[in-house]
Formats: C-alpha cells, sequence, structure tokens
C-alpha cells in the first residue's frame, strides 16, 4: 500500500519496535538505520495543519539552530499525565530552550501545560543521552 503512494525517487525505511517502551525507545530501535546523522520524526497519528508546513518551519530552525526542534502544545492541566511535559526557558518568542521532560507526570507534579507532539528533528546526540535515561512511567523510556 505504501509503494502504492509513494513519490517516485522516495526512500524509506521502518523498524519495528519488539515492546512498546516509548517513543524514546523506538529511537534506539532505528539507530542502526540512522547512524551517525540527524533525522527527522513524524508521527502520523498528530495531525498537524499551519499555512507554512510544521516540518518546514522546523527544518529551517534546524539549520539556522544547529540543534533539536520538538514541537509542543498547550493543554489543559488535568491532561498532563497523558503525555509528555516539557519545562524550560523562552530562547526567542515561540522558541524554548527545554531543560526538562517528564513523561506522563501527575497534574499535581507536572512543570508546565507544555506537551511534546509528533513532530522532531534530533541530533545523533539524542542516542547517547536516551541510554543514559532511566525509565519512567510503565517501563518507558
Amino acid at each position: 500500500m505504501i509503494r502504492d503512494i509513494t513519490p517516485d525517487g522516495m526512500q524509506y525505511i521502518y523498524v519495528r519496535q519488539p515492546h512498546a517502551l516509548g517513543l524514546e525507545h523506538a529511537f534506539l530501535c532505528a539507530e542502526q538505520v540512522v547512524g551517525k546523522n540527524d533525522f527527522a520524526v513524524i508521527l502520523a497519528d498528530d495531525l498537524m495543519v499551519a499555512a507554512k508546513p510544521i516540518m518546514t518551519q522546523m527544518v529551517e530552525q534546524y539549520h539556522r539552530l544547529q540543534g533539536s526542534i520538538i514541537t509542543v502544545e498547550e493543554v489543559p492541566w488535568d491532561q498532563s499525565n497523558r503525555y509528555g511535559i516539557v519545562s524550560g526557558s523562552e530562547y526567542q518568542p515561540r522558541l524554548l530552550t527545554i531543560n526538562n521532560i517528564v513523561e506522563k507526570p501527575s497534574p499535581d507534579t507536572a512543570l508546565s501545560t507544555l506537551v511534546v507532539v509528533g513532530r522532531y528533528i534530533l541530533t545523533n546526540g539524542i542516542f547517547d543521552e536516551i541510554r543514559n535515561q532511566q525509565p519512567g512511567v510503565q517501563g518507558e523510556i
């Protein structure tokens, strides 16, 4: 089915995650494919619509800042236990330097209402960071 909709000349690779241990674990499963490259991740279950495509905006920021870029959005406090929550400080208008990401904190311990949503551009250094994390809620990394 994917071959039928893939534009000519486009290459795609998929890797199966053997156990549901969180998104960061899925990133580790793809490390051999990614190699030493920086990479983008688009989660198909998060639909994002903007006048200028979100990934285009992210690629522009990646080239300008030379670092990882993650999209976030605000949710009500009582929904914090459903998402990865970020906290940090404003770098520029609409850009945040992220200091902390906590997976599914309870509303009374959530550091903000900013949740990670399904668009990432990550530098290769993320793999070492992930390996140094302790599993969190339900064994997720």
